[in-house]
């Protein structure tokens, strides 16, 4: 523990956790590690987390709050199983965000009030359209990183249908309404944002807006293993859900054009709606191997002993799975679309603009034959792409700039 720095935070989110997958990892990251730098950091999340925080941190527990569901968000989550209410899903499942968050609010500015605390940072959701109802604090409020405002490639849509389209289109204008009528995110002293993309996304002119990736990677729980010989066989690995926008069937077509050029292999690790699909399409190879969801250890491992890691998503804000792999000394494929974009450059991937369907599973494929092919390429991208991590992507450096954002915010 460092010396005690002269400032109280307040940590709010919906969800800190290891364990959620997705943005819940995030909150946990800062309240650990702010904690290890001296700040009293204050942690507000909802009651799921409780478990599993208190066991990980138990030394932190008087510095965590947890909110348990009301009984309206109880009856809507009720609500949202029912079989005849499916198409209404996401609209009660906003809603009861919404009575939540408003209810969180209440929580922090009481603990203000008790605490005196200096600062408030909300880090997630990191949707950028999200309204926040942290607004009237009477102190200094940093909300995100965020990340967001993603379209499809033009050329492959057929993932979203028009009624999806047409449903973003009116979930746009409602969230221009929503945040002027929940103004959190237009008060705020600082937003954080990934990308340009997201800067562009707000609905709504920001005070102030400075960009930091809201991802990273603990080092201390990855060690890379950079392979300069020749594999055999080449192990081509993909990590994440299997959903369609993942695009991880035109991933099996690339690989099925170059399975009988060298000796190689693909593994893939996740599982979701559209697993059965593609066991199907992998069927006829006794090279591609889905191994459904493992923990993240186990996850971690698969990566070690790979060789490259190809990740062909086309509508990923973010991509933790790329940071984790680069952390891993792997080279990385991935579509120049969205947050992998954000991460790699020619000295450590290489990126694929989708352009159309055949073209994507083409270039992919010469891609994957490419870096399968050559040892040195794959050593020396690895190695660029771990220090890549070490430099920017890592959570110390990043704690280093939260901190000193808390800084500048507080002097002004």
């Amino acid at each position: 523990m460092k010396k005690p720095l002269p400032f109280s935070v307040a940590l709010v989110a919906d969800n800190a956790s290891t364990v959620f997958g997705g943005e819940a990892i995030i909150p946990y990251h800062y309240f650990r590690l702010l904690s290890e730098q001296g700040i009293e950091v204050w942690l507000i999340v909802h009651a799921r987390c409780k478990e599993e925080m208190t066991h990980l941190l138990p030394y932190k527990t008087d510095r965590m709050i947890f909110i348990a569901d009301s009984g309206i968000e109880s009856a809507i989550f009720k609500l949202e199983t029912l079989p005849f209410l499916k198409h209404f899903r996401d609209a009660l499942s906003h809603f009861r965000e919404l009575i939540f968050h408003y209810r969180q609010s209440q929580v922090v500015k009481k603990l203000i009030r008790a605490k005196k605390i200096d600062l408030v940072h909300q880090p997630i959701p990191v949707s950028p359209k999200q309204p926040s109802f942290l607004y009237g604090l009477k102190i200094p409020l940093i909300i995100g990183p965020m990340n967001g405002g993603m379209e499809p490639p033009t050329g492959i849509r057929d993932f979203q249908s028009n009624l999806t389209r047409f449903g973003k289109y009116i979930g746009r204008k409602l969230a221009i309404a929503m945040n002027s009528l929940i103004p959190g995110k237009k008060e705020a002293n600082l937003l954080l944002v990934a990308n340009q993309r997201t800067a562009k996304a707000l609905p709504f002119r920001a005070k102030r807006l400075e960009k930091l990736v809201e991802n990273g990677v603990d080092l201390t729980l990855i060690d890379p293993v950079i392979k300069s010989k020749d594999n055999n066989p080449i192990t081509f690995i993909f990590v994440g859900r299997l959903i369609e926008l993942k695009g991880v069937d035109y991933l099996i077509k690339a690989f099925q054009k170059i399975q009988s050029h060298f000796p190689c292999e693909l593994q893939i690790i996740g599982e979701g709606p559209c697993q059965q699909a593609l066991q199907e399409l992998a069927h006829e190879s006794s090279q591609i191997h889905l191994l459904g969801h493992l923990p993240w250890k186990e996850t971690l491992a698969k990566l070690k002993k790979a060789d490259v890691f190809v990740f062909p998503s086309l509508m990923e804000c973010g991509g933790a799975a790329v940071l984790e792999a680069m952390a891993s000394g792997l080279p990385v494929i991935a579509a120049n679309w969205g947050g992998p974009a954000d991460y790699l450059d020619p000295s450590c991937g290489i990126l694929i603009t989708p352009l159309n369907k055949e073209q994507f599973v083409e270039d992919l494929a010469k891609a994957m034959e490419t870096l399968g092919k050559d040892s040195s390429a794959r050593e020396k991208m690895g190695t660029a792409g771990y220090q890549r991590v070490q430099e920017e992507f890592n959570w110390n450096k990043k704690i280093e700039k939260i901190i000193h954002f808390y800084q500048e915010v507080l002097q002004e």
